[in-house]
């Protein structure tokens, strides 16, 4: 069996917890609703997100459309979940 110093040991931990949280805002970042998202993070109430839903990190999918004003189709506002997390694991405070 191999032993590692407090040093390496730490080093490794936080190698491994910077992959998986690489993964989770990457690859296995999963988009929210409003409603899912207040369902998902208790701190957020409709009311914050009526006032506040722009200073969180957000998308939503423009389509233009191929008709005679060339207009654009857009969904809702959608929030990515492992990203907010992350931000709230980190104290980051949004004013």
């Amino acid at each position: 069996m191999v032993r590692f110093d407090k040093e390496t040991r730490e080093a490794i931990k936080d190698a491994v917890q910077n992959s998986v949280s690489e993964v989770l805002l990457t690859l296995e970042e999963r988009y929210l609703t409003s409603d899912q998202l207040i369902e998902q993070f208790g701190m957020f109430s409709k009311d914050w997100m009526a006032r506040n839903a722009w200073r969180l990190p957000r998308k939503r999918v423009e389509i233009e459309v191929h008709d005679d004003k060339g207009s654009r189709i857009a969904t809702r506002w959608a929030y990515p979940k492992h990203k907010i997390a992350k931000m709230i694991e980190e104290g980051m405070v949004l004013r």
